[in-house]
C-alpha cells in the first residue's frame, strides 16, 4: 500500500522494498600480541592465527504490527520473532519488544547505547521491523524515518510526526554513541535517504585486519522496489545466518560474504524484482575491518587461569546434551569442563538429528577456554497420503503438490498440513516436527453431502484468487454456424449442437489479472522469450510489423505501457500463454478452468444460442441506446485512414478499452463482439461438421488454433458471432487475448 502524502512517501511493508541498513562500528583492538592474556571471541584466520574480537553477543529485536494510524503489518511481529529464534540459536542474548509507542521506542534505543552499548567487548545487534517513511529536505536530499506504533501520518499532523518518528539522523547519533566494538543495525522497513557515502566492499579471507574499525551496509533492495508481504530478503537473510553465506566454508560469515550471498540469492528468488546492495563506508579509517558471524563451528572465549601446567576447556553445545569426544575418546555429554595438556586437540560433538561437528582447539598452559559449539540440524520430512487420492497438499497455506507426497528438508518447527479435494471437506493437521524426524500422516477425506442449488442464466460467481467474475451459461441446443447466409465458407456447415451448462468469464482476462500470474510464477510469455511481438512503431502510425520490445507489457508499440491500462484486456499473449494461465489458476484454486470451446464461445456470444448476428443483436452496435462494443469506428479511422469501419459509430477508443465499458449481451457477458479476439480451446478444422454435436471440441491433428469475436479493429464482417479465425499457437498480437471458462 502506497501513501502519497505531501513531502513524505510512506511505504507499506506489504508492497515496497525492505531496506536493511547495517552499521558496524569496530573499536581498535588492544595492541597486545596474539598470545597475550585477553578476553573475547576468538576466530581463527586461514593462516591459523587467533584473532580476538569480543566477549559476547547481544541483540534487541523490535517488531511493530499493530499501528494506530498506519496500516497494520501482520508479518512484522512474526518476522521479529523468527529473527529472535535464529539469533538465539547463534548464541545471542536477545530482548524482544513488540508494538512499542514512540516513548517506548526511544527508551529502547537509549537502553541500547547507554546500557548494552557501554560494554566495549560486545557485539550488539538492533533489529527493527515496521513501517518506514521518507521526507524531502530543503536541499533536495531525502531523510528516512522508522515509525513507532503511535506516530501519526505526516500530512495529518506534521509536528507530531516529527516529534515521534525516529529519523536516520537520530539513528546515526545513537550508533556513534554506542561503545561496543561491533554494532549491527537492521531496519526491516521501507525508506530512502543515505546517511553515508559508501564504496563497494571486496570479499577476502579473515585476517588480523578483520578486527580493525569498519562500518558496513546492506540493503534489501533499491529504493521503490516492490516485494510481496512474505519477504524473500528476510528468508534469505535467515538462511545466510544459518550458514549458507559461509562462502569459503571456514566456519565464519563476514559482512562481505553476507552481502554477496544476499545480492545473488535475493535477486534470483525474487525473480529479479529485488537488487540487494552492500557497501563499506567511504572512510580510510573505517573501511578496513569486516563484521564476523559464527556460521556454525565454535565460539571460543579465553580468560586467564591460575598458574598451572595444563589448560582447561569448558565445552558447551547448542543444543545441549551432545555426545563429546576429545581426541577420539568419549568424555560424556555437553556441557563439560576438562583439563588438557598444552597443544592441539580434536573436539567432536554428536547428537541425534544434528550433523556431527568437529573442531580443533589450541590449549595453552595456565589458560582457560570457553568453547561453544553450534550444531546444525538435519532436515526432517512429512509424508502425506490421502484417501481418496490424489488431492492437493498445502504446507502453511502454500500449494506444494498432490498426494501421495513427501515434504523433505524441513526445519524443526510447527507446520500446518492441509489436504483439499473438490467434493470433499478440507482436512488439516498441525505437525510438531522434531530435528531429523520423519512423520507420516494420512488424510481421510469426507465427501461433502449437501444439496447443490443449480445456477440459473445470468448468475455470477467470483474467483477468490483473481477476483475475476464468471456468468452462468445454461446448457441447451442451438444451430451453430452462419444462419444469415453472409458468412465465410468455413461457417456454412450449420449443425445442431448440444452443450452442458458452464461458467464463462464476464469479461476478457485483464492486464491486472495476468500480472498476478506473472508475479507469482515468474512466467515468460512467448513474445518475451522471442524478444518480438506484432505491433506498430509508435502511436498514430498504422504500419504493423513484428518488432523488438513488443509484448504484453508494451502491447501496441515499444514505448507503450500498461500501468494506466490494468483494467484493459491483456494482449500479445499466445495460445500457449493462455494455457499456462489456465493451468496456474486451476492448480491454485482446485477449480477446472479451460479456454472455451468454439461451440461454447458461439453459444455464449449469442446469449444461449439465439439467432442473432452479433453479440448485441442483428443491427447497429447499441443495446437500449447504449454503445455495445469497442470496434473499428470513427476514432479508429482517424489513425488508420481508409480502413473499413462501422460508419457513424464512435466508441472513443482507437485501441483496447477497459473491459466491461460497453453494454453486455442478454446474459451479462461483455465484449463478446469487439475489443480483442479471444483464443478458443479447439484445433482449427475448416469443416467442423466433421466434429461431433454433443459438447463438441476438436483436438485432432492441425497446426492452428481457433480464435473468435473480432476486436477494436473489427469490421462488420468479422465481428459476427459465427465468424471463425485461426492462428498458430505461438502467435501474439496487439488485439488478441482470451477469457476463461470453468466446468462446474
Amino acid at each position: 500500500m502506497n501513501f502519497e502524502l505531501k513531502n513524505v512517501t510512506t511505504m507499506s511493508k506489504l508492497f515496497q522494498c525492505i531496506i536493511l541498513v547495517v552499521f558496524i562500528f569496530t573499536i581498535q583492538m588492544n595492541a597486545l600480541p596474539l598470545f597475550a592474556a585477553s578476553r573475547g571471541l576468538t576466530v581463527v584466520s586461514k593462516e591459523g592465527k587467533s584473532i580476538d574480537l569480543y566477549k559476547d553477543y547481544h541483540a534487541v529485536v523490535i517488531g511493530v504490527s499493530d499501528y494506530d494510524d498506519w496500516p497494520d503489518l501482520p508479518n512484522a511481529a512474526k518476522d521479529a520473532q523468527e529473527v529472535r529464534t535464529q539469533l538465539e540459536k547463534m548464541g545471542f542474548t536477545v530482548s524482544l519488544v513488540l508494538d512499542p509507542d514512540a516513548q517506548k521506542l526511544n527508551s529502547i534505543l537509549t537502553h541500547a547505547h547507554c546500557d548494552l552499548g557501554r560494554e566495549k567487548e560486545r557485539a550488539l545487534l538492533i533489529y527493527f521491523a515496521g513501517h518506514g517513511a521518507t521526507t524531502e529536505l530543503a536541499d533536495g536530499t531525502s531523510m528516512g524515518y522508522i515509525i513507532p506504533k503511535d506516530c501519526p501520518l505526516q500530512d495529518r499532523n506534521p509536528a507530531e510526526f516529527e516529534n515521534k518518528a525516529i529519523s536516520m539522523m537520530d539513528i546515526e547519533k545513537i550508533a556513534l554513541q554506542i561503545k561496543s566494538r561491533h554494532v549491527l543495525m537492521v531496519f526491516d522497513s521501507c525508506f530512502s535517504g543515505s546517511l553515508f557515502n559508501m564504496v563497494r566492499a571486496v570479499p577476502r579471507d579473515i585476517t588480523e585486519k578483520s578486527a580493525e574499525p569498519v562500518r558496513q551496509f546492506i540493503t534489501a533492495g533499491k529504493e521503490n522496489e516492490e516485494v510481496p508481504d512474505k519477504s524473500v530478503f528476510k528468508e534469505c537473510f535467515l538462511y545466510a545466518l544459518g550458514g549458507d553465506a559461509d562462502g569459503n566454508k571456514d566456519g565464519y560469515i563476514t559482512g562481505t560474504e553476507l552481502g554477496l550471498y544476499l545480492e545473488s540469492n535475493v535477486f534470483n528468488y525474487s525473480k529479479g524484482a529485488q537488487h540487494p546492495q552492500y557497501r563499506k563506508i567511504n572512510n580510510p579509517k573505517l573501511d578496513k575491518g569486516d563484521f564476523i558471524f559464527l556460521a556454525g563451528g565454535k565460539i571460543q572465549w579465553e580468560r586467564p587461569a591460575p598458574e598451572a601446567k595444563d589448560g582447561r576447556v569448558h565445552i558447551t553445545s547448542v543444543p545441549a546434551s551432545g555426545k563429546l569426544y576429545i581426541d577420539g575418546a568419549y568424555s560424556g555429554e555437553t556441557p563439560q569442563e576438562i583439563s588438557l595438556t598444552p597443544g592441539t586437540h580434536e573436539i567432536v560433538v554428536e547428537k541425534h538429528g544434528y550433523k556431527t561437528q568437529r573442531e580443533t582447539i589450541q590449549i595453552r598452559a595456565g589458560k582457560d577456554i570457553n568453547l561453544k559449539i553450534l550444531l546444525e540440524a538435519v532436515g526432517g520430512s512429512i509424508a502425506v497420503k490421502s484417501n481418496p487420492s490424489p488431492a492437493n497438499v498445502y504446507l502453511d497455506g502454500k500449494l506444494i503438490g498432490e498426494t501421495p507426497d513427501t515434504i523433505t528438508d524441513l526445519k524443526p518447527l510447527r507446520y500446518n498440513i492441509a489436504v483439499k479435494k473438490e467434493g470433499y471437506k478440507d482436512w488439516s493437521k498441525t505437525v510438531e516436527l522434531g530435528t531429523g524426524e520423519v512423520v507420516a500422516i494420512t488424510a481421510e477425506l469426507v465427501k461433502v453431502q449437501q444439496e447443490v442449488k443449480a445456477p440459473k442464466a445470468g448468475d455470477t460467481w467470483k474467483d477468490p484468487v483473481t477476483g475475476m467474475e464468471f456468468v452462468w451459461v445454461p446448457g441447451g441446443s442451438f444451430e451453430m454456424g452462419d444462419l444469415f447466409g453472409d458468412g465465410a465458407e468455413d461457417e456454412k456447415h450449420i449443425r445442431t449442437v448440444r452443450l452442458d451448462g458452464f461458467w464463462l468469464g464476464k469479461c476478457e482476462v485483464t492486464n491486472n489479472e495476468f500480472k498476478q500470474f506473472i508475479d507469482e510464477t515468474g512466467y515468460e510469455t512467448t513474445a518475451e522469450k522471442e524478444g518480438t511481438g506484432g505491433g506498430i512503431s509508435n502511436y498514430g502510425e498504422a504500419d504493423w510489423a513484428y518488432m523488438k520490445g513488443i509484448n504484453w507489457r508494451h502491447p501496441i508499440y515499444p514505448a507503450d505501457e500498461i500501468k494506466d491500462k490494468m483494467d484493459h484486456p491483456v494482449v500479445q499473449v499466445s495460445w500457449d500463454d493462455a494455457q499456462a494461465f489456465v493451468k496456474w489458476l486451476s492448480n491454485k484454486t482446485g477449480k477446472k478452468y479451460h479456454l472455451p470451446s468454439e461451440a461454447e464461445w458461439e453459444y455464449a456470444a449469442r446469449s444461449g444460442g439465439k439467432k442473432v448476428k452479433y453479440a448485441w443483436g442483428d443491427k447497429d452496435p447499441y443495446v437500449n441506446g447504449k454503445k455495445a462494443g469497442n470496434i473499428a469506428d470513427e476514432s479508429f479511422k482517424k489513425v488508420y485512414g481508409n480502413a473499413t469501419i462501422w460508419e457513424g459509430y464512435d466508441d472513443v477508443y482507437v485501441y483496447t478499452s477497459p473491459v466491461g465499458e460497453y453494454a453486455p449481451n442478454d446474459i451479462g457477458l461483455y465484449d463478446m463482439s469487439g475489443n480483442v479476439w479471444e483464443w478458443c480451446e479447439d484445433v482449427y478444422i475448416d469443416d467442423y461438421s466433421k466434429v461431433g454435436t454433443d459438447k463438441p471440441i476438436y483436438k485432432g491433428s492441425g497446426s492452428r488454433r481457433v480464435n473468435r469475436g473480432g476486436s477494436w479493429r473489427g469490421t462488420p464482417m468479422n465481428l459476427r458471432a459465427s465468424f471463425r479465425d485461426d492462428l498458430t499457437p505461438a502467435y501474439g498480437s496487439r488485439d488478441l487475448g482470451f477469457r476463461l471458462a470453468r466446468t462446474p
